[in-house]
């Protein structure tokens, strides 16, 4: 059970959690009222603002956090001096006032269990005024309970008389207590209504309070004793006394005796309730403690659970790396035999090439002593090596793996307007007649030459301006050759929108990718409404190795440019 003495002081309330904006003896929280309080929602169980809220720089807004931080069906105990005093209205300190009829503008609930003649005005009859402004201050505070502490010139006074002297002047009433109920809906009270509240409840007060109730009371048991005394003495005087008197004071001598005897019992069981709830307070206040020690150590139990999970994934990311670094070995072993091979072959290559060389300069010699129908033979025959020459220089290019960069010539510029679109695709792998056929028929690149585009590797990603729009993209094929086969890394790809916007990423292993063939990226969700001059853009992440893409470089005879496409299909 949370219990707030909201403005404490030195004086806090045994079972309180003291909260002020002073650091002083008993302060348990220190906090501003006129701010937000430091606790969550619907947390406070019973709240007591004594001689406090009086200090405050506008009321309505502390009564609305003060709303916020209790619960349903909490109760407040709220304390004040009494407005209508000159020492009150010359107080810089005293900035709010508290009367009977300042609580009626925390809820616009018309009805309370108090007497109208207490709070009675010509001019509001119901009780809930907090919606006279037209507005809905979102508060609904109902009181139980009001009671004034008057001067003791007054206070043995009957409660109508004191009640018309506090009306009509000043410096009559001391003090003023409510006791009030936190209204949150009646879905928040699970259907129970305002009256039973009412009937259950039992109001908290202060033990100064009931002090000071015990003080009057014994002020007005001595005031009637004098006046008894007092007429006792007169009857003495008076001549003629009968016996009848003499009883009667003899009885009226009995019954202060006894009405002295019941306020002495009365502060004894008043005493022992002190000690009792004191008791309570206290073992609420170790319960509490307990409850908050035991949240403790679950919370760190719970962290020691989160790091002893952190820590076996550490150790199995550990593990798995070793593994990843042993396959990697076991490939590099792989790949030092697969060199000696190349290289092996590489020579059968060379020799080849030289003795095609030393034919075709034998053919030369043919062609020009022959003639007529003979030159004809020999000039096909040469063709024909002129072919194999060729498709020697492919497999030369194909086994050593070594990637041209782009780096074009004005005779890079022109080859494709000499070799020719069915000659560049004799000597492509099948796997790229679709993706050639596609980029002819949309990128117009019939007389393009097909090279390995720059390393992948060393740039953040290649760029490529797409010069038509999509109305529906799910996958994007092409080609991609990684230097070394299996190499480890990550590919990847992103769709950006003509705006900049990038629209979707995805990425493989390299482990995946086929050399010399067709690479497909299905899309996670297919885009529509792709307008003329979006982008893609291809990247490798985390390999050592080069990668290239293979581009359609397309010249002009007449100009120094170049452009370049991705040897790609859409579909």
């Amino acid at each position: 059970m949370l219990c707030i003495d909201l403005g404490c002081g030195t004086k806090k309330q045994p079972g309180f959690i003291g909260v002020d904006r002073y650091t002083l003896g008993g302060v348990d929280i220190v906090a501003d009222m006129d701010r937000t309080f430091p606790f969550r929602d619907d947390s406070v169980d019973l709240l007591l603002a004594s001689h406090s809220l009086e200090h405050v720089e506008t009321l309505l807004a502390t009564i609305k956090e003060i709303y916020r931080i209790c619960k349903h069906g909490t109760q407040l105990c709220i304390i004040a001096p009494y407005s209508e005093q000159k020492l009150n209205w010359a107080n810089p300190y005293h900035k709010c006032v508290f009367n009977e009829h300042t609580p009626r503008f925390w809820t616009d609930h018309p009805y309370t269990p108090i007497d109208s003649e207490e709070y009675h005005h010509p001019h509001a009859y119901q009780w809930g005024l907090s919606k006279t402004d037209n507005s809905t201050p979102g508060i609904d505070i109902r009181i139980v309970r009001m009671e004034c502490f008057y001067f003791p010139k007054y206070a043995g006074l009957p409660p109508s008389e004191q009640r018309r002297l506090r009306q009509e002047r000043t410096d009559v009433c001391e003090q003023i207590m409510y006791h009030l109920i936190v209204w949150k809906g009646d879905a928040e009270g699970g259907g129970r209504p305002f009256d039973d509240y009412v009937a259950e409840f039992q109001p908290y007060e202060p033990e100064y309070i009931t002090q000071l109730r015990h003080r009057g009371q014994e002020m007005l048991l001595q005031d009637r004793t004098a006046e008894v005394q007092l007429s006792e003495g007169l009857r003495q005087e008076l001549p003629g006394v009968n016996d009848e008197g003499n009883q009667l004071r003899a009885h009226s001598v009995s019954l202060i005796r006894e009405i002295t005897r019941l306020h002495e019992h009365c502060a004894a069981q008043t005493e022992a309730l002190g000690r009792l709830t004191t008791e309570l307070h206290e073992t609420a206040a170790y319960n509490r403690i307990l409850r908050d020690e035991a949240v403790r150590i679950e919370r760190e139990l719970e962290f020691a659970r989160a790091e002893l999970r952190r820590e076996s994934a550490v150790a199995a990311a550990s593990r798995e790396e070793v593994s990843s670094l042993v396959r990697q070995n076991q490939d590099l072993k792989m790949n030092l035999e697969s060199n000696d091979v190349l290289r092996a072959k590489l020579g059968l290559t060379r020799a080849e090439l030289e003795t095609t060389a030393a034919l075709l300069g034998l053919e030369r010699q043919k062609v020009e002593v022959l003639s007529g129908e003979a030159a004809a033979a020999a000039v096909e025959e040469a063709e024909r090596w002129k072919t194999l020459w060729s498709a020697a220089k492919r497999s030369l290019s194909a086994i050593t793996v070594e990637p041209r960069l782009p780096e074009f010539t004005h005779v890079a510029r022109v080859g494709g307007f000499i070799i020719g679109r069915d000659r560049q695709i004799q000597g492509l792998p099948k796997e790229f007649g679709p993706l050639r056929e596609y980029c002819d028929r949309h990128f117009r690149t019939a007389r393009a030459c097909i090279v390995l585009g720059g390393d992948l590797a060393e740039v953040p990603y290649r760029e490529y301006v797409i010069p038509f729009a999509l109305d529906r993209l799910a996958a994007v094929s092409f080609a991609i050759r990684p230097l070394v086969p299996e190499s480890s890394g990550v590919l990847g790809i992103e769709i950006v929108s003509a705006r900049s916007e990038i629209l979707v990423h995805v990425r493989c292993e390299l482990t995946t990718i086929q050399r010399d063939g067709v690479t497909e990226f299905r899309l996670p969700a297919t885009l529509t409404g792709l307008e003329k001059g979006w982008l893609l853009r291809v990247f490798v992440r985390d390999t050592g190795t080069p990668v290239s893409v293979y581009e359609l470089v397309r010249g002009a005879l007449t100009r120094g440019t170049t452009q370049s496409f991705p040897l790609v299909s859409f579909s």
